[in-house]
């Protein structure tokens, strides 16, 4: 049995994306914002001037471009900065070895099966779907569909970096035209399950994160103050809130204490 830090996905997850930094990955962007969990600039892409169209995951180097060219991760832009996509067979191999040469990490020389390999592109795409799901939701959430939800969050008192990774649900149909349009098939949809349940509709989006910063699941939680207590917060389709890690544990973990106090 391989060891798991050999295993593809967790040899990146584990030993390549944390020593990276954004600037590292995107060479040419030139960042207006380098604070807080996301930077933003020009999307180098397009090669738009406006300067925080371009928002970069600090933690999963996971990018989006809320201009034009939807969402990818550190392994699409390395393997084609022009054209995003994520790569396939051995040219994703190929490619986290460069990512694995950029953080200075040696590549573990191991012959890969397809079946691991295969595994690790359908991960990076199944990450680029619930990225792109996200960016739609908070880009809704900061237009006009959003405006009694920014209204509830400011009366709630959190401030500006507190809601910055939220977003807002507005209809099944207009996520579902929304992913479609960014090449996402319909059953590539359905089978991530953003858009399994009406009630999510007009709810807030709570990203649920695992402990190295990845988009795990969603929280949708209900702003109208009348649906049971049960239901107040709705997971997606397969998700126990009970096998979930701690909420925030990554933003806890970025910190490096000596010791975590976990609270309700």
């Amino acid at each position: 049995m391989r060891p798991q830090n050999r295993d593809l996905v967790a040899f990146l997850d584990e030993e390549v994306l944390p020593r990276l930094t954004p600037a590292d990955v995107f060479p040419t962007v030139k960042w207006t914002t380098t604070s807080g969990r996301y930077w933003r600039g020009p999307c180098p892409i397009h090669g738009g001037d406006n300067p925080t169209a371009f928002s970069v995951d600090s933690v999963t180097k996971g990018w989006t471009c809320f201009s034009l060219c939807g969402s990818g991760s550190a392994v699409a832009f390395v393997h084609n900065p022009v054209h995003p996509t994520t790569p396939t067979g051995w040219d994703f191999v190929e490619t986290v070895r460069k990512l694995a040469t950029l953080a200075g990490v040696q590549f573990p020389e191991l012959e890969r099966t397809e079946a691991e390999v295969k595994r690790a592109e359908e991960r990076d795409r199944r990450e680029t779907l619930l990225r792109t799901f996200h960016a739609f939701t908070q880009e809704t959430l900061q237009g006009s569909t959003g405006k009694s939800a920014r209204e509830y969050l400011a009366h709630r008192g959190l401030e500006e970096t507190a809601v910055e990774d939220l977003g807002l649900f507005p209809t099944r149909d207009a996520v579902l035209a929304a992913l479609t349009s960014k090449g996402f098939t319909k059953d590539e949809v359905g089978a991530s399950g953003v858009v399994h349940d009406s009630r999510w509709e007009g709810r807030l989006i709570i990203p649920w994160r695992t402990r190295r910063g990845q988009l795990g699941t969603f929280a949708a939680r209900d702003l109208t103050g009348k649906a049971e207590e049960a239901e107040k917060y709705l997971y997606m389709t397969g998700t126990r809130k009970a096998d979930l890690v701690a909420f925030g544990l990554d933003r806890a973990l970025l910190r490096g204490p000596d010791h975590l106090i976990l609270v309700e």
